[in-house]
């Protein structure tokens, strides 16, 4: 059996952006979010959204180490960016990940499941200074370079 796993992301507090800023503002960071998965995937890999804030990246043929270094990289490419709201302000979105690697004989609901659980477990754990706690609004920052992400192996 060849190696398959599954990444589970989540937007943290994505229904603060939407509350806050509308739907308009909430769309442009759920973009931003969704370029910054797919520039760190390789071509095997298949990104999809899932629910609103939610996303399931499915890749094959990778071991587990370096599927959890490609959501590290996935985690903070995704802090490092700050969409503008206008006025002089910005939204920073971060997320939750969770991955797993297919077991023999496990079927895909399971798989999804594990993964799943530990994003939410990811959300519910976050807490103190220097730990990324969701939605950030401020002023807009200055400008960053973008955050680079290891070249991937294509499969």
């Amino acid at each position: 059996m060849r190696p398959l796993s599954l990444v589970v992301l989540d937007i943290d507090h994505f229904k603060r952006v939407n509350d806050t800023y509308g739907h308009a503002i909430g769309d442009v960071v759920l973009k931003h979010v969704a370029d910054a998965v797919m520039a760190g995937m390789r071509n095997a890999d298949t990104v999809c959204r899932i629910g609103g804030e939610e996303i399931v990246i499915i890749m094959p043929r990778i071991d587990p180490a370096q599927a959890a270094e490609m959501a590290d990289a996935l985690r903070a490419a995704v802090g490092a960016m700050a969409v503008s709201v206008g006025d002089g302000r910005s939204v920073a979105a971060t997320v939750s990940l969770g991955f797993a690697t297919r077991q023999p004989e496990e079927g895909g609901e399971s798989l999804f499941r594990r993964a799943r659980r530990r994003a939410l477990r990811g959300q519910a754990r976050r807490s103190g200074p220097g730990d990324p706690r969701g939605l950030t609004l401020g002023r807009q920052p200055p400008r960053r370079k973008k955050a680079a992400l290891a070249r991937r192996p294509e499969v």
